[in-house]
């Protein structure tokens, strides 16, 4: 492809390429319901808070969280002075606010009051605003405050409706993603724009052939739908994917990773229809060009499609490309394909030109920090020629006796490690994180009470947490804890998970307590917003009475926080050392954090492929053959034959 023919505008892309034919699968009803976490911005101190929102057509409900509104759908009111619903409001305009970084928009209700609300990705935002507006038009509030249709004769949602809708949705995205990268949006439109039912999401594509596009994709998919690839880990929107919600995150992914140029279905056909499943397979052909290098990808695709039989929509997903084309296209910018396909290579996120040389030493070479110029001049350099008479190995230095912890297992690994002594300059952190909220001490204890909470997180926490699969010892994220330690050469470090009464060490390398409680957790004093680094915590006043610290069990500390999807703090990821620091680089608080984020996409993924093989269908194993019973005097004859 040439470069002008690859660096054609994304209204060119043939989203309406859909095929005509048609399968014999059950139609959908439209739906008008939509649900998710969004953060709604406070009346009065303008400040943001999640809430988990449900839009039934016109009327919208409110929740502390998804747990709340499955076991009282009925309840939703607001307390505590964040804001009030008597039951629910009815909307009459919504509002797009067009700006770089964040998803805004605005939902006004029939008494002209405007809820500012921001979604998480500009995928969630279109479909918020979509189904917002379509159900202020298609549905009404009846005599009894009941949401009712205002027109009956909707045509249901079919199989071809959602391909037509799903090449309209992501071409869609990838024009908006190409307007925000060249920051030409508000040049075209106003800040803030009311949205309408004709209303596209984007200006460089049109609309598509058929009314209520994103309602129709939405209700053709079922909200346990299991999406998985077969792409290979260098590909970025590689992985599982469970629900709506992962869905428009495989969109997002994919939007931001390449530029959508042709996408067209060629045939739809039923492999298989019988009375557990029907199987549909969808044969078509797309290309796109990569964000970052410009290389140009053009392959066949193949999705599976797996639904109930008296039910047409969609309950898995499989999306099969070409493998070697398109790890030839995104080469260079993941890690080698060695793992499985489905599941994300966490470790390739991490920088490790940050990290520390993972080399061994020799048995008689001590660490550099604890040699003397003259120890120096024994050790043969590399390049060296060895010399043909043996030299005794240098005396090591003898090191002054670890304090003892309590917090840890008293093992060879739990010894202090020497810290780095550079100088503190440019790229340094030369003090302790500040006060991020005021203290008090009604707890009653010589130390301050750690920060309050709001009441409705913990539920939310719990239920993301439940989800997560966080309730429980995580074996295998104590990698990801011990390349944070070594990171920064520290003696111990753990994934803490909050509850209700504590913290719970799901993950830990140099620690023996599983679970401490809030009274003299370190980690509970660590927010959502930035890291908490306390490089002495005898001379901070949040920590120096506390009897970890005055133990001298821990007297350096960092925290990094650990955020769902939905951008609730589950807990953090904290390396501890017994020892002050006067000083942090920048570069290890930068691989800290990549470490962080690299555990949430692998606590992710995991549950994201549990939910897929759970849904995927169970197949009768073999009978184990019985043992055969013999008497005592068959049993001795046969062991004589054997002997």
């Amino acid at each position: 492809m040439a470069a002008s023919e690859a660096c054609a505008t994304i209204g060119s892309l043939d989203h309406e390429t859909t095929t005509t034919a048609s399968v014999d699968t059950p139609a959908v009803a439209v739906t008008t319901r939509w649900e998710g976490y969004l953060q709604k911005r406070s009346d009065w101190l303008k400040q943001w808070e999640a809430y988990y929102f449900v839009l039934h057509g016109c009327a919208l409900y409110c929740y502390l969280s998804a747990d709340e509104a499955k076991r009282q759908p009925e309840n939703s009111k607001i307390k505590h002075g964040a804001f009030s619903f008597t039951s629910h409001v009815v909307l009459q305009h919504v509002v797009s606010i067009h700006s770089h970084g964040a998803f805004d928009f605005i939902l006004e209700t029939s008494s002209g009051k405007p809820l500012y609300l921001r979604a998480k990705s500009q995928a969630m935002k279109a479909v918020w605003i979509a189904m917002a507006s379509q159900g202020i038009y298609d549905t009404r509030i009846d005599s009894r405050g009941r949401v009712a249709p205002v027109d009956v004769t909707i045509r249901p949602a079919t199989l071809r409706d959602a391909y037509v809708a799903f090449a309209y949705v992501q071409s869609s995205l990838s024009a908006l993603e190409d307007e925000a990268r060249e920051k030409v949006l508000e040049l075209k439109i106003p800040p803030r724009q009311v949205v309408r039912p004709t209303t596209t999401i984007a200006l460089a594509v049109a609309a598509p052939s058929i009314d209520r596009a994103v309602m129709r994709l939405i209700s053709v998919c079922h909200r346990s739908l299991a999406l998985r690839t077969n792409y290979r880990v260098v590909v970025p929107f590689q992985g599982a994917y469970s629900g709506h919600h992962g869905l428009l995150e495989f969109l997002t992914k994919l939007t931001k990773a390449a530029k959508l140029l042709t996408f067209a279905v060629h045939s739809l056909e039923i492999v298989e229809s019988s009375s557990k499943q029907i199987v549909v397979v969808a044969k078509g052909h797309e290309s796109m060009q990569v964000r970052a290098t410009g290389k140009v990808l053009r392959q066949d695709f193949l999705h599976k499609l797996y639904m109930l039989p008296n039910d047409g929509r969609i309950l898995r997903w499989e999306v099969h490309g070409d493998t070697d084309a398109s790890a030839l296209a995104f080469k260079g910018l993941g890690s080698s394909s060695g793992q499985h396909p489905v599941q994300r290579d966490s470790l390739s996120t991490i920088k490790l030109d940050h990290l520390p040389s993972f080399e061994t030493r020799p048995s008689w070479q001590p660490p550099a920090d604890a040699l003397s110029p003259d120890d120096v001049a024994h050790i043969p350099t590399p390049h060296a020629r060895p010399s043909t008479t043996r030299r005794s190995p240098p005396p090591r230095r003898q090191s002054p006796p670890p304090v003892p912890v309590r917090l840890c297992s008293p093992t060879a690994g739990n010894v202090p490690s020497p810290r780095r002594r550079h100088e503190a300059g440019h790229g340094c952190i030369t003090s302790n994180s500040p006060l991020e909220a005021p203290l008090n001490f009604k707890r009653g204890h010589p130390w301050p009470d750690p920060p309050l909470r709001p009441p409705h997180e913990h539920d939310m926490r719990a239920a993301i947490a439940t989800e997560l699969d966080l309730c429980r010892r995580r074996d295998d994220l104590d990698l990801y804890v011990t390349l944070a330690c070594k990171s920064l050469r520290c003696a111990m470090g753990t994934v803490c998970i909050f509850g209700a009464q504590g913290g719970y060490f799901v993950a830990k390398h140099g620690v023996q307590r599983d679970l401490l409680s809030w009274d003299v957790l370190l980690e509970a004093h660590v927010s959502s917003q930035r890291p908490l680094i306390v490089l002495d915590a005898t001379r901070d006043v949040r920590f120096a009475a506390n009897p970890i610290v005055v133990d001298r069990s821990v007297q350096f500390f960092v925290g990094v926080p650990l955020l769902s999807s939905e951008h609730v703090l589950l807990g953090v990821l904290s390396v501890l050392d017994h020892t002050p620091r006067t000083s942090l680089r920048d570069a290890d608080v930068t691989a800290l954090v990549q470490i962080a984020q690299t555990i949430m996409n692998r606590i992710q993924d995991a549950s994201a492929t549990s939910d897929l093989r759970q849904s995927a269908p169970a197949y009768s194993a073999r009978p184990k053959k019985q043992p055969i019973r013999r008497s005592y005097q068959q049993q001795k004859e046969v062991d004589l034959d054997i002997d």
